[in-house]
């Protein structure tokens, strides 16, 4: 039998089928790629068989029922942030099996072992034999299991290195991309709170700032595993594990919960924490951390929320782009709704989206830099008057401000892989679109989210796979500008309030528009109707103003005795870069009007106007001037005054920056492209 190539990546059917000919063979295997793996300075290590590595020797690289976090051990080189996930996994004594193709070596000494393999969007294998490198006092020079003699992390450690075309590739790394290339699965990066079940595997990074770090006795730049969660009568609290173990100069815990602390005396704390050995678990490198204090102690958290990869049952997933006309831009930037939107429907479970960058540590040369877009998430729930008849969310018709609403804090980050949570079923919200009065009925509410991955900055352009994937069934529709294009015309102007504005209680002396239908139109047609602060080119502006849109059907100009019955809706008014409304116009509406107004008197700024109908159907579009008072439907008298109910909100921290590993910047504006990390900043070694 002949053995393919085994230089590169191998499907698991490849690396099975080579594994079985070097057996075959009968003779001891040796890597000759591996030497030239070895960082500098390393390449005339000497070897032996990892069943010698340790006294005693060990017949298999495994014992999965005694497969645990103490196994890892990190040696001589930087990369903590793999120990640490190797630690991590070990959790799951299944999971670390399962990356081994064939679970012991043959007469080859040729091990399989299998990683998630982004670029692919597969699992992909590479081919090792069961040699490691020596170092001083005749240990293993890189990853160590002396406490237990397990030889998984030496071979996984090695394999991943050539997984990635050398050990200066892993020289320092994500803990992201540690954790999805171990399981496959999509990794948050929020820690869990008290009360909040801790997650089953997940590594935390201090900050590289030493003065930082050292306020709690933590070793910088450096990566941990979280052992286990414990829920006290103090709250939540969780170990954490040192993969550096216990070494001479490392880790010394000095929060709460420290070995030797006062709280250990607490009755209700023993036995809520059972089994602690405070000099055992300082050895091993254990410490204990409540959850409270996970965000001041580290600087990044990152979890896995279920495994194995086979439980999240449910997968959707594209190929997508930020280009020219799709080149994205957070909620602030001009650009926003020309990225893809993603409608996001699911019965009862989670769903977790995941953006991913083509890998750039394969490409790494000497250890260099990489460098990632700021690039995320901002999730949206809209009312239904938000979409199209049909429920459709068309990119551009997008309703933001007055209609569709930010949840939570958009999530971005300069990360290979971006993962979001999608929450379940929504629950009922009042609708933006109604007076202070009361809430609607929720049913006004769609029961989706709206998914929308951007870069932070405008004008970002590059390649990426947005993969959906959960538990449960959910239903995921994709819209993007190629539908904007085909399926809606649009009409825009520019224009600016003075101090002569009067604000929405004179809101019939501003500047108006009106829309006439297109000819010979029986149906209704859906319009969308949107107001920008700053104008089309803006990319945000400082001191915004309280904003919204006034539509009037059925008259071609607004006057300060148009009865309130023309006007469509009830104003909203936001201080959002940019509000919109989506309208359904009969043939009956038209000519309708559209007032742009800001909630005070004096307000002045610069403001673009854009209206999108259907292009098989596009409305006119052309300024006029306030008219006198079109005529009262029956039953009203014709000098009723209008009286405008305002609605105001205000938005906040919907333009957040981020920062690596998570963290979240105050509200700013975005210039230019160059956010990004452009070097190895934030990527965990622990030795550096």
């Amino acid at each position: 039998m002949s053995v393919p190539s085994l230089a590169g990546l191998l499907s698991v059917d490849e690396a099975l089928e080579a594994v079985r000919a070097l057996d075959e063979a009968g003779e001891a295997w040796e890597d000759a790629e591996f030497r030239r793996l070895l960082p500098e300075g390393f390449e005339g290590a000497d070897y032996v068989r990892v069943g010698d590595a340790y006294p005693g020797g060990i017949a298999v690289p495994f014992d999965e029922g005694k497969i645990g976090p103490d196994d890892v051990e990190q040696g001589t080189f930087p990369d903590c942030f793999l120990c640490a996930s190797m630690a991590a996994l070990a959790k799951r004594p299944s999971a670390v099996a399962a990356l081994f193709l064939n679970k012991q070596p043959g007469p080859s000494g040729a091990l399989a072992v299998q990683f998630y393999h982004s670029d692919s969007g597969g699992w992909r294998a590479v081919v090792v034999d069961d040699r490691i490198p020596l170092g001083g006092k005749g240990k293993p020079l890189f990853a160590r299991a002396t406490r237990t003699a397990q030889a998984w992390p030496l071979l996984v450690e090695k394999a991943y290195a050539k997984l990635y075309g050398s050990f200066a590739s892993v020289r320092g790394g994500s803990l992201g991309e540690a954790l999805r290339d171990l399981t496959g699965c999509p990794v948050l990066s929020q820690a869990p709170k008290d009360k909040e079940p801790c997650p089953s595997v997940a590594v935390a990074g201090t900050s590289a700032d030493k003065a930082q770090a050292g306020a709690t006795g933590l070793t910088a730049n450096h990566a941990f595993s979280l052992v286990a969660g414990h829920q006290t009568p103090k709250g939540l609290v969780l170990q954490f594990r040192d993969p550096q173990a216990g070494r001479k100069g490392g880790s010394d815990w000095k929060g709460a919960f420290a070995f030797g602390s006062r709280v250990w005396q607490d009755a209700a704390v023993k036995k809520a924490i059972p089994g602690v050995d405070p000099k055992a678990d300082a050895a091993n490198g254990r410490f204990y951390c409540p959850a409270a204090d996970v965000s001041k102690s580290f600087e990044s958290f990152r979890a896995v929320p279920a495994l194995p990869q086979a439980a999240f049952g449910h997968r959707w997933a594209r190929r997508l782009a930020f280009g020219p006309g799709t080149d994205g831009g957070n909620t602030a930037s001009a650009g926003f709704k020309r990225n893809a939107v993603v409608k996001v429907s699911s019965a009862a479970a989670a769903v977790f989206a995941t953006l991913t960058h083509a890998d750039q540590r394969g490409r790494r040369e000497g250890g260099g830099a990489i460098s990632y877009p700021l690039a995320g998430f901002t999730l949206l729930r809209a009312p239904k008057a938000c979409l199209s008849s049909a429920g459709d969310c068309t990119p551009g018709t997008l309703t933001i401000g007055s209609g569709a609403e930010v949840v939570g804090v958009p999530l971005f980050q300069n990360a290979r892989d971006v993962c979001a949570k999608v929450p379940g079923p929504p629950p009922p919200r009042p609708s933006s679109a109604t007076s202070a009065k009361g809430a609607p009925p929720a049913a006004l509410w769609d029961s989706s989210y709206l998914l929308v991955p951007s870069t932070s900055a405008p004008a970002v352009h590059f390649e990426y796979e947005l993969s959906l994937v959960s538990t449960g069934a959910f239903d995921a529709t994709l819209y993007s500008t190629e539908d904007l294009d085909q399926q809606w015309a649009s009409s825009a102007v520019d224009h600016a309030w003075d101090r002569s504005n009067k604000g929405v209680d004179g809101f019939s002396a501003s500047a108006q528009w009106r829309i006439d239908a297109p000819a010979g139109a029986a149906d209704p047609i859906d319009c969308v109707v949107t107001l920008r602060q700053g104008g089309l080119a803006s990319s945000g502006v400082k001191g915004q103003h309280q904003i919204a849109v006034l539509v009037y059907r059925g008259c071609a100009g607004v006057a300060a005795g148009t009865p309130s019955s023309h006007r469509i809706g009830t104003p909203v008014f936001s201080n959002a870069v940019e509000v919109s409304q989506r309208v359904t116009l009969r043939p009956k509406d038209f000519p309708c009007t559209v007032i742009p107004v800001t909630s005070k008197p004096g307000d002045c700024g610069a403001f673009s106007l854009t209206v999108f109908s259907p292009s098989a159907a596009p409305v006119a579009v052309a300024r006029t001037n306030p008219a006198h008072a079109p005529a009262a439907p029956p039953g009203q008298a014709a000098a009723t005054a209008t009286r405008t109910t305002v609605v105001r909100r205000t938005t906040r921290g919907a333009t957040t920056a981020g920062k690596p590993h998570g963290k979240l910047a105050p509200p700013a504006s975005f210039p230019d492209a160059r956010n990004q990390c452009t070097g190895v900043a934030g990527l965990y070694g622990g030795l550096e």
